[in-house]
């Protein structure tokens, strides 16, 4: 029995600086063991709206927290529950539990129809005593397996561009590099994804 409960304030500061901020804490019970686990999460976006294209400066922080120590009758990782992967790389390595973020990101509007997105993601285990999840929320390196607290890098891209009010192509792509930490176990090959879209809206 997992309880989550959550709160959020969002808002523009100013002409130029706006900014997304969520914390959410879980609490219960699983298997004799007490659940206290929480997220933070903030996205903080400063637009130069008086200048040709719009730049955009972003930076999005993301703390899942993990269990802190094993056998103390408590759980302390996450359960994301309903991730969306375009956070965490679309290369489907990691997901929030047991993990800290940090994705510095810049936008354009090279065209008035035209979006352009560059993202660039460390990622860290949050806790050294708990292990690596999949976006299943499966656990697929345990802790004393592993060393480090770096788990990998990602560089995002992202392009829309709106053809008209009815048709728009948009591209994500994403490149994983691990931190050659996890060779021996199936995940030392950095991943590559590519997905173009398009769509026609009635």
């Amino acid at each position: 029995m997992r309880h989550t409960i959550g709160i959020r304030r969002y808002g523009r500061a100013s002409a130029k600086f706006t900014y997304n901020t969520e914390l959410v804490y879980q609490f219960g019970d699983i298997a004799g063991n007490t659940i206290s686990a929480f997220n933070f999460e903030t996205d903080w976006q400063y637009s130069l709206i008086d200048k040709r294209g719009r730049p955009t400066f972003g930076l999005k922080l993301d703390y899942s927290s993990g269990d802190r120590q094993v056998a103390d009758g408590q759980v302390n990782s996450f359960n994301p529950m309903f991730v969306d992967p375009a956070i965490y790389s679309l290369a489907v390595v990691n997901t929030p539990v047991n993990l800290l973020s940090i994705h510095p990101a810049f936008t354009i509007f090279p065209t008035k129809k035209m979006m352009l997105e560059i993202e660039y993601v460390f990622f860290f285990r949050a806790s050294l005593n708990d292990g690596l999840y999949s976006p299943s929320n499966r656990l697929v390196l345990m802790a004393n397996t592993i060393d480090n607290r770096p788990i990998g890098n990602s560089i995002g891209l992202l392009i829309v561009y709106n053809f008209n009010k009815h048709f728009n192509f948009t591209l994500r792509s994403s490149y994983y590099r691990f931190r050659g930490l996890l060779g021996g176990f199936g995940l030392a090959e950095d991943i590559f994804q590519f997905s173009p879209t398009f769509q026609y809206t009635f």
